[in-house]
């Protein structure tokens, strides 16, 4: 959490207190080394964009008044390849709003850094090998899960996106067979399923130490499906819990830029040889009008304009005053900010942080 937040953080029995009052409690807190870990229990409400680092970063910024630093990145450029492009096909529209996913030619298959092992291994995440170890980083740090495929293993370099028959059948990436019930997002190549969507890779399609290629997805999919199915098969991965409460369809290029800078920290290399970014129905920021004297009356206090501009601003809101002399904010919420739809919503984010 340090590292998202500019300006040294309460100790960890302060910050834990912080967050309790103000945001979401703290279960339990344990020292690890010269660290600590903090059980936080995230509120359903907030788990599209608190169940990861940076989301509770971002809380911790609002309560303490710190700045929120966030880790660099820049848009992919494609280069010329020699790979035959893959063709995405989805049958689903309506269950897949947004996927994004990048080809990349020539990628090295290593032992992660100490550093990334660490980190993982302190929320009770196994290091597998670089590229599944950012995979993980990635939905931690930002809360998108991604996924990788051996690009080699995909038969005829087509992966359709659709719903499961009953009975399919799928084998995943941890040995595991399982009858799918019928509704399931899956995805298969020309020769068979290769993946259960959003909730676990399939054996036949994964990176293994002989991967060269490998796709890189950052899909955004149907949370009441993969919930469902998560029911339905009695199984679940942190990525299905998290899916499950719906993510925001425009964080899946944003950490797709996140994996690609730590692709290159950990020695994968590869270049971008196909960037794929199907999102027919782009969702757009909300804006919402607040007035500042409602406020005041339903709070019950004087808060200072400026004070409630930030607040709002260092949750993520862009705010600005309708007019010079206006008691009316004009406030476009986050797309992340599922939660944020009324004006009372606003009202209620101001009320537990000051």
């Amino acid at each position: 959490l340090q590292e998202y937040i500019k300006g040294q953080l309460p100790k960890p029995k302060k910050l834990a207190e912080l967050l309790t009052m103000r945001a979401f409690e703290i279960e339990n807190i344990e020292k690890q080394g010269k660290d600590y870990i903090l059980d936080i229990a995230v509120l359903p409400n907030r788990a599209h964009d608190c169940l990861n680092h940076v989301g509770i970063a971002r809380e911790i910024a609002a309560i303490t008044k710190g700045k929120l630093v966030l880790q660099k990145t820049k848009e992919p450029a494609k280069v010329r390849g020699t790979l035959k492009p893959l063709n995405v096909v989805i049958k689903n529209s309506e269950l897949v709003p947004r996927y994004a996913a990048l080809v990349i030619e020539g990628a090295n298959i290593v032992k992660s850094p100490k550093w990334l092992k660490e980190k993982l291994e302190a929320v009770g995440i196994n290091s597998i090998n670089n590229i599944v170890d950012m995979t993980n980083y990635v939905m931690l740090e930002l809360g998108q899960p991604l996924h990788a495929f051996d690009y080699d293993k995909i038969h005829g370099q087509v992966m359709t996106i659709r719903v499961s028959k009953e009975g399919e059948h799928i084998q995943t990436l941890d040995d595991q067979t399982l009858s799918l019930p019928k509704g399931a997002l899956v995805i298969e190549d020309v020769q068979g399923l290769i993946d259960l969507a959003g909730i676990k890779g399939g054996k036949g399609s994964g990176i293994s130490p002989k991967t060269k290629n490998i796709i890189l997805q950052a899909a955004n999919f149907d949370g009441p499906v993969i919930y469902k199915t998560k029911k339905q098969l009695g199984y679940t991965t942190q990525a299905a819990d998290i899916y499950s409460h719906g993510i925001d369809p425009n964080l899946g290029m944003e950490a797709l830029e996140r994996a690609l800078e730590l692709l290159y920290e950990t020695e994968a290399r590869g270049k971008v040889v196909q960037i794929i970014d199907i999102y027919p129905k782009k969702v757009a920021s909300r804006q919402m009008r607040l007035d500042l004297t409602y406020v005041q009356s339903l709070l019950g206090m004087q808060i200072p304009v400026k004070e409630i501009q930030q607040i709002l601003q260092t949750l993520g809101c862009k705010v600005e005053l309708s007019t010079k002399k206006s008691q009316m904010l004009l406030v476009t919420v986050p797309t992340r900010r599922l939660d944020l739809e009324i004006p009372e919503d606003l009202l209620e984010e101001v009320g537990r942080i000051y």
